[in-house]
């Protein structure tokens, strides 16, 4: 199956949705925060196809996550998860 990185800094929710996923059979990793998705998909091993990412995060928000993603050419699939009414 797919390697999915949750990028959530509330522990429930985060807990909740990797365990979800692993259930199924996809390999599930877990960030905190946005330095924390960045370091874990800047390593190869961990074989990310899909980021389900929180907007609002600490350290580096989401967006940014994504736009930093996008800038430096990952081609890795972006899922934004969040409670925000409006789109920037």
């Amino acid at each position: 199956m797919a390697g999915i990185l949750i990028v959530e800094d509330e522990p429930a929710l985060a807990a909740m949705l990797a365990e979800c996923l692993a259930e199924v059979g996809h390999d599930v990793k877990t960030a905190a925060n946005g330095a924390e998705a960045l370091s874990v998909l800047a390593r190869p091993e961990n074989n990310i196809d899909l980021m389900v990412l929180d907007r609002s995060l600490p350290v580096i928000g989401g967006d940014m996550v994504a736009r930093i993603c996008r800038d430096t050419g990952d081609p890795v699939r972006i899922l934004m998860l969040t409670a925000l009414a409006t789109s920037q």
